[in-house]
């Protein structure tokens, strides 16, 4: 299986949510299968400058191609659209809109955000096109950035999204309903999202699962809290954290009846 992962910023010191996604996403599945990222020189979300020399390199293992931004984000402009398209309200307060804003937007205004939202990176997009025979399918990460809407459009019949959607308003601008039922399938990151997002496009022919990401622990930490290894591996326990929008949501389950996340101890005797 070859698998190339897009996503707009990629790095061993970005920590953005969506990006340290695909990172711990693209790290697993090349135990698996033959990865490679495919990204901008970008590190900045804001600006969107070339701060990564463009080309090939390997992080922990994965090949990553880099693709020039071709320009930076004009700030005062992308501040005017967002309160044009989602209401002043997300201009100033982010995350927050205007409904009423939102419905009264059209889809070239939508467009004229996206190109001012980014990275506006035409060289990836290219690329996808010219090579996507290399491929069986590409992962995209966020729904909301330049290169996803406009590279998933180009392979989308081997495409894969993960939306990270929030409950922002950006979902229900005009170009994104349809976007939502392009792909072959999606991957959510909570039963929360996918329902939102069926809401918005009723795209819900399209294969959708909510999938987790693990998060591997250092074994010292887990020692210190939990005891040896070998007193509890017989004991399952799964930890969950994700969010929809600003409402965080954590659930835990435990076969020892733990709470508050934390397994029950066992005894000397287990």
């Amino acid at each position: 299986m070859r698998l190339a992962l897009v996503v707009q910023r990629y790095g061993l010191d970005i920590a953005g949510g969506a990006e340290y996604h695909c990172r711990l996403v693209a790290e697993h599945l090349a135990r698996h299968a033959s990865v490679a990222v495919l990204t901008t020189c970008a590190s900045d979300y804001v600006t969107w400058a070339n701060d990564y020399p463009e080309g090939e390199e390997v992080l922990n293992g994965v090949p990553v191609r880099r693709f020039a931004v071709e320009r930076p984000r004009d700030i005062e402009r992308f501040s005017a659209l967002t309160a044009r398209v989602l209401g002043e309200v997300a201009r100033e307060e982010p995350g927050r809109f205007d409904p009423q804003a939102v419905a009264r937007a059209s889809e070239e205004e939508a467009r004229a955000w996206l190109d001012e939202q980014g990275p506006f990176c035409p060289r990836l997009v290219e690329h996808l096109r010219r090579r996507r025979g290399d491929w069986d399918f590409f992962l995209f990460f966020s729904y909301r950035y330049w290169t996803t809407w406009h590279g998933l459009n180009a392979v989308a019949d081997r495409s894969v999204l993960v939306p990270t959607a929030e409950d922002d308003g950006v979902y229900r601008l005009p170009l994104f309903p349809p976007f939502f039922r392009r792909p072959r399938a999606l991957v959510y990151n909570s039963v929360e999202e996918r329902q939102m997002i069926h809401r918005a496009s009723g795209n819900q022919a399209v294969l959708g699962e909510v999938v987790g990401v693990g998060s591997e622990l250092p074994r010292a930490w887990i020692r210190r809290a939990f005891g040896p290894v070998t007193a509890w591996r017989d004991r399952s326990c799964s930890t969950w954290a994700g969010s929809t929008g600003t409402r965080a949501v954590r659930s835990s389950s435990t076969s020892s009846g733990a709470t508050a996340g934390r397994p029950a101890r066992p005894s000397a005797s287990s």
